[in-house]
């Protein structure tokens, strides 16, 4: 609920308020600069409630692929057999089009598409925006007895994007958990990290404009409702810069925001005494627009300072030709410490060009995973074409496997 609701002012009282009205306007010109960013927040967190009884919809949300000719009536006929947690670990998505969502099911022990159906399908609010809202997001809670359990919470089902809800695989249902009345950011970033979830940038829904907006949500299981709750972190910082279609990722309690319409990056010392992010210009311009980032090898420890090397996939485009291949960069970020705090530094370094194909992974749904056993990923992009990468041996491996899902 908005806490700056008016108040009223008594009749004996009136004196007193013009007074402190006329000596506010004398303090106006030096609190202008910090006006804004009170505005931002203002706008940002106002008129937010989170469900005590969190609302169910009951629905169908699957169509196997076979059964999308077939009627609505004869569809919510079908019974479908529970997504098992297996299932839904390994699970994929992609859009076919601005509305029709298809979820993935992987081999449990090859490298391969096992099957796919139509997932959130009846919907009747989709509109063109609702890609660029939608998240389906895995995270592990612990229950009142200390067990971690999965859950999974979805944005962006209705016009706009103004809730957050829980998906109940056992009814295939959802549960309205947080909701603000003012939208959510389309192509935002969500971030998972231990017991929290962490929105960055997006763009206004009216304007596409980017924005500096930031989100942090600490979860829990209530154990009454049985329900994952959400609790907003009103003093989380905003972004340096505003950026959209970015990506971002949590690396040595460390927040990263890098890429999409913005370059340079900031990270935020999740476990430190930062106060606000820190923005870092890269020495290239880089502007990757939804890049896929995945770890190259295990963190490593070297003296003073520690050492992750991750790959970087993402579209350039040659202006000449016009057409966009996909381009592999190895990042190095080193962290050293001074007076007691890490400082991350970036270097990033071109290897090889890849395939023509579209270098744009969808940031806040899966849309990848990786096969520990082989040592390799399976990934899809966009437009739901789908390759294994190796990423030790990116460059012999990658062209051979791309084909698209039928």
């Amino acid at each position: 609920m908005n806490q700056n609701s008016p108040q009223i002012v008594k009749q004996d009282e009136k004196q007193n308020t013009e007074d402190q009205n006329s000596s506010l306007k004398c303090l106006g010109k030096r609190k202008a600069q910090n006006q804004s960013d009170n505005d931002l927040n203002q706008d940002k967190f106002e008129e937010q409630k989170s469900y005590q009884q969190p609302k169910r919809i009951q629905r169908q949300n699957r169509i196997p692929i076979q059964d999308q000719v077939c009627s609505l009536e004869v569809q919510t006929q079908q019974i479908f057999e529970t997504l098992s947690e297996e299932e839904i670990r390994k699970a994929l998505f992609y859009f076919e089009d601005q509305s029709t969502l298809h979820l993935i099911h992987l081999n449990k022990e090859r490298l391969e598409v096992q099957k796919k159906e139509i997932f959130f399908s009846e919907w009747y609010e989709l509109n063109e925006k609702n890609k660029e809202g939608f998240a389906f997001i895995n995270i592990e809670l612990r229950n009142q007895n200390g067990e971690l359990e999965l859950r999974h919470l979805v944005m962006g089902l209705r016009k706009g994007c103004r809730e957050i809800l829980e998906y109940e695989r056992s009814t295939d249902t959802e549960h309205v958990v947080f909701e603000l009345l003012k939208n959510f950011p389309f192509n935002s970033v969500i971030t998972v990290y231990q017991d929290q979830l962490i929105i960055t940038g997006g763009e206004k829904v009216k304007n596409q404009e980017a924005t500096k907006y930031t989100f942090k949500f600490n979860l829990e299981i209530d154990p009454q409702t049985n329900r994952v709750t959400l609790q907003l972190d009103s003093h989380f910082p905003n972004l340096q810069k505003n950026r959209s279609k970015h990506s971002a990722f949590v690396l040595n309690d460390h927040l990263f925001v890098m890429f999409g319409n913005q370059s340079g990056f900031e990270y935020y010392d999740l476990k430190g005494s930062q106060r606000e992010f820190i923005y870092v210009d890269f020495y290239v311009n880089y502007q990757f627009i939804k890049p896929l980032i995945v770890p190259k090898m295990q963190e490593q420890i070297k003296g003073n300072y520690i050492e992750q090397e991750m790959l970087i996939l993402g579209e350039r485009q040659f202006k000449k030709t016009r057409t966009k291949n996909l381009h592999f960069y190895s990042m190095k970020i080193i962290f050293t410490e001074v007076n007691g705090n890490k400082i991350p530094q970036i270097k990033i370094q071109e290897k090889c060009q890849g395939p023509e194909i579209i270098g744009k992974f969808a940031q806040n749904i899966p849309h990848k995973y990786y096969y520990d056993e082989i040592g390799q990923w399976l990934i899809i992009n966009e437009l739901g074409q789908q390759f294994n990468l190796d990423p030790i041996n990116y460059d012999k491996l990658i062209e051979r496997q791309i084909y698209e899902i039928q």
